[in-house]
């Protein structure tokens, strides 16, 4: 009787259960598609470059004088002398910002959506592009350098003269901006290539 009146019920509420003994017929193209091995981006990946991008801005924009020589005075205090000229450094922060936290906005979206593909590739050509346009801007000018740095090189008796130790600040800069035109170049590549293999993978 307690079996009638629940098959009463599903009547009444118009529930065809020949649907749940029906077995629903399952295509392999129903599965999710896997991203191509090597286009997958592991999660530590974006997570581990938000994290150091974070610590690098906040070095910049709070800290940014500690970034010079460390020396111990006559006094044998703990000395830094910073690296950049402050007012020329400040006029190139704000762009360092934007593609800090472009940065981080990349790297959000990677940890989103969990493999290369050609736009998000795309997106990092640009970053990368713009990366190195502000790099070649910031130190291809010798005044972002701080006097009082190039001063106590000079006194330190390293360089002969100061044309020398101009020359040597110079190249520094070039091996600088290589270094980091290599890295970007290669990195655009990568994830180029991978989101090629991507859209291959379907």
């Amino acid at each position: 009787a307690g079996i009638t009146i629940v098959f009463a019920i599903f009547q009444y509420f118009g529930v065809n259960l020949s649907e749940f003994s029906r077995k629903k017929e399952w295509a392999p193209a129903e599965l999710p598609r896997v991203p191509a091995k090597n286009a997958r981006i592991r999660p530590a990946e974006p997570i581990a470059g938000i994290v150091f991008t974070v610590l690098f801005l906040i070095l910049l924009n709070a800290a940014n004088h500690l970034i010079g020589i460390y020396y111990t005075d006559p006094g044998g205090n703990l000395t830094v002398i910073p690296l950049f000229d402050p007012e020329v450094f400040r006029a190139y922060l704000p762009y360092f910002n934007l593609l800090l936290l472009l940065a981080i906005g990349k790297e959000c979206l990677k940890l989103v959506i969990g493999k290369w593909t050609l736009p998000l590739a795309g997106i990092n050509i640009l970053h990368n592009a713009a990366s190195l346009i502000v790099m070649v801007m910031a130190f291809s000018n010798p005044a972002i350098w701080n006097p009082g740095f190039l001063a106590f090189i000079l006194e330190s008796g390293v360089v002969d003269s100061a044309a020398q130790l101009e020359s040597i600040m110079g190249m520094a800069a070039k091996g600088l901006m290589g270094g980091v035109a290599f890295a970007l170049i290669l990195d655009a590549v990568i994830s180029l290539v991978k989101g090629v293999q991507q859209k291959i993978a379907g």
